[in-house]
């Protein structure tokens, strides 16, 4: 668990040759490939060299349609006569020679589809003037730039370059995307200085670029650092927590050899052996028996890692993926394996080597026969409850670790259930502020066509009982070249959006130059309420100031602006989508005709925009999930080892009352109700301690993704106190087993 973090971080080392993940990704509308040798130039007069690589191709987000459902895509371009060696591709199954009529999908998304090589796609031409074009799947691939399909909810699919181009009616000898890949050495200063001359050169030659960004600063680590961060913190604190309760387990254990020893350290005592000599009798006993664990658990631990490291990064779409056991944090979980496992043998055994050697001898155990003042007080009780009540008295430090034991395993299992619960409920009540049946967005120039025009045209769609313009695009931040924001245009009076405002006063009036940004954008940005900033859009600078934090669980990146605003500034209101209410029973019906529609980029329903955005929330806790189960795992194993350990000890005191007429039932209902008592007493203390763990886990999401509100959830109490009832039922199904097996004589026998 602790190496966990290590191995995926290792995974996605950017800097590694084996990457070769962009450094520059600049986005066009269509230009001419001599502005190629422009770039180069620029780069020669900024750095005093040229870049190791620059690589130019077509890209498009467009759609597609499989079974019955459409799905929003990357369509990226392959020149079959050229080597992808920026941004590479690793080869899953199948070829990457892609000839005419034929594409590669990545195999995250072709696992989502039910797609495998040789079954067909559709697309329909972006123009709309000729029918869908089949092509056949050829290979399955993983991508350095795009993750997994269940993270980002986007798939990726290569095309022959000239089947993109005539699906995009991109002329010959035009391009859209530009790649540049300098030597690792290359400082972040440089980058940014040959992002701003660059952004110079195409302003003074009237090169319409809309975006430029540095890929590695945000495409690739900066989208799995902040899910990998939690996860992190995650299993490290589960994992001392698990230290910990089973520490304690080895005290109930340790306690228990150390009663039936009492004799025989009586006996040694009376042969000469110092107390010191005794006490490091037991501990070199645990010794033995925690390095055996230790040699076991380091092997079973290496698979664990295996298996979870692959997981995760197979969720996560990572490529070569290396797992790490360093040899400091082996020796760091030794140690403190070690330090723990022999301080609770330490306190186990302490008695023992306290007693003087005739009571040693005897057999005497301080803690015993101090119960008549409670039995005489609970005369009248139920005699089930009176021995319970005894037996967790006479043996106070047993019982208090016995509670503490349960204890752990409950604050864990319940905080994770809890925070598990609370991002569930936090998405549920999200969802519930969305007033939109369909959002629709258009296809568009990326330079232009913002206009009204497909709006005005949309908007009269006889299914459409209520819609509003909107606006999603890209922006960069002046002269921050490695930011990227999603830029969110409403009405300043919309009905159908409402911003999730977490701090701030919000928009001022309806044209007032402001924005509300997203509290994990403000974080990573380092932007506070008031601070004034701007950004580009359509070759114009925006002004504007934060005036509110909000949540946005779609993407986290987001900035809203009121579309007046933008209208002052550009002298037109841009827009390239927009929001509608359905008429009754209209929306599946609605949702496949605007998607039908070439002007359409892509259209998505309330209800899949939900589900969609609950898979992505759900790929990045996952760990979250993985954690909830362990709990439930350790918390079981703890209650149930520590329950059969009691019992074990009770056994001649169990053939005892079998002796003078206690029935198997009255045995099972007494041991029954102390190991209830003890278990009750655990949930208090596990609820109240859950609770704070919960609000540390909640917390820890908040400040990685979104903020996080906390519920009451009485189906977590009960699910924790049905859990604990049956573990101590199934723990003392052995007992049962015994009983019906037992024989009293030896069971009474003294050693």
């Amino acid at each position: 668990m602790f190496s966990t973090g290590p191995s995926i971080e290792n995974s996605i080392n950017i800097n590694s040759e084996d990457y070769h993940l962009a450094h520059l990704d600049l986005r066009f509308t269509a230009v001419n490939d001599g502005v190629v040798s422009q770039i180069n130039d620029t780069i020669i007069d900024t750095l005093g060299y040229s870049p190791e690589q620059i690589s130019i191709g077509l890209v498009s987000k467009t759609k597609l349609n499989h079974g019955s459902t459409w799905y929003s895509i990357n369509a990226i371009s392959v020149d079959p006569n050229k080597t992808r060696s920026i941004n590479q591709v690793e080869l899953i199954e199948g070829t990457l020679t892609i000839r005419e009529n034929e594409t590669v999908i990545l195999s995250s998304f072709a696992h989502h589809l039910n797609l495998t090589l040789g079954d067909t796609i559709s697309l329909d031409p972006t123009d709309g003037t000729s029918g869908p074009k089949t092509y056949t799947i050829v290979g399955l691939v993983e991508a350095i730039n795009f993750l997994s399909y269940e993270l980002t909810q986007e798939g990726a699919i290569y095309f022959n370059e000239e089947d993109l181009r005539a699906h995009l009616n991109v002329p010959s000898s035009f391009y859209n995307n530009v790649l540049i890949y300098f030597s690792e050495n290359v400082s972040e200063t440089e980058l940014s200085q040959c992002s701003e001359n660059l952004q110079d050169m195409f302003k003074e030659n009237n090169i319409p670029c809309y975006l430029q960004w540095q890929a590695r600063e945000i495409s690739f680590s900066a989208a799995l650092t902040d899910a990998l961060n939690l996860t992190s913190s995650y299993l490290a604190t589960s994992a001392l927590l698990i230290i910990i309760i089973v520490g304690i387990v080895i005290f109930i254990i340790t306690k228990r050899y150390a009663f039936e020893q009492r004799k025989q350290t009586g006996m040694l005592y009376s042969f000469g052996f110092s107390s010191a000599t005794i006490m490091k009798a037991f501990l070199l006993r645990t010794l033995i028996i925690t390095v055996v664990s230790i040699l076991t658990g380091t092997i079973a631990g290496w698979f664990f890692l295996n298996l979870l490291t692959n997981m995760l990064a197979s969720q996560w779409g990572i490529i070569n993926v290396f797992v790490v056991l360093s040899m400091n944090l082996v020796i760091e979980v030794i140690s403190l394996t070690l330090v723990i496992a022999l301080f609770f043998t330490y306190l186990a055994a302490r008695e023992n080597v306290l007693l003087t050697p005739y009571e040693a001898i005897r057999g005497k155990s301080k803690e015993y026969g101090k119960t008549k003042k409670l039995h005489d007080t609970l005369i009248s009780v139920p005699y089930q409850i009176k021995m319970a009540l005894r037996n967790i008295s006479r043996s106070k430090t047993r019982s208090t670790f016995t509670v503490f034991a349960f204890c752990g395993s409950i604050i864990l299992s319940f905080s994770l259930i809890s925070a598990q619960s609370n991002i569930e409920f936090t998405q549920t009540s999200y969802y519930e502020k969305t007033n939109w049946d369909i959002k629709a967005i258009f296809r568009t120039n990326e330079y232009s066509d913002y206009t009204s025009t497909i709006y005005d045209e949309m908007k009269t769609h006889n299914s459409i009982a209520l819609s509003e313009a909107y606006l999603e695009t890209f922006v960069q931040f002046s002269e921050r070249y490695d930011m990227i924001s999603v830029l969110h245009g409403v009405r300043s009076n919309s009905t159908l959006i409402e911003i999730d405002l977490q701090e701030g006063l919000g928009f001022t009036n309806e044209s007032a130059p402001e924005i509300i940004m997203a509290q994990y954008c403000a974080d990573h940005f380092g932007f506070n309420i008031g601070d004034e900033i701007g950004f580009w859009l359509f070759n114009t600078q925006i002004n504007v100031t934060i005036v509110g934090l909000c949540r946005d669980m779609e993407m986290p990146v987001s900035i809203y602006i009121q579309l007046e605003t933008l209208e002052s500034d550009l002298g037109f209101l841009p827009m390239n989508g927009m929001i509608a209410v359905a008429k009754t029973d209209k929306i599946d019906e609605l949702t496949e005709e605007l998607n039908e529609d070439s002007k359409i980029q892509f259209a998505i329903m309330k209800s899949t925009y939900e589900q969609r955005m609950g898979r992505m929330i759900s790929s990045q806790t996952k760990i979250v999930q993985i954690m909830v189960v362990l709990g439930l795992i350790v918390s079981f194993l703890s209650i149930f080892s520590t329950t059969i350990i009691i019992l074990v000890e009770r056994e001649r005191e169990i053939a005892l009352q079998r002796v003078f007429g206690f029935s198997t039932f009255q045995i099972l209902e007494q041991l029954f109700s102390e190991m209830i008592l003890l278990s009750l007493l655990a949930l208090g203390l596990g609820y109240f301690g859950g609770n704070l763990l919960s609000q540390y886990w909640t917390n820890l999401i908040s400040s990685t993704f979104f903020a996080i509100d906390s519920f009451f959830i009485w189906e977590n109490y009960l699910i924790l106190f049905g859990f604990t009832v049956l573990t101590v039922c199934l723990s003392l199904v052995p007992e049962f087993k015994s009983l019906r097996t037992q024989c009293l004589a030896e069971g009474i026998k003294e050693e």
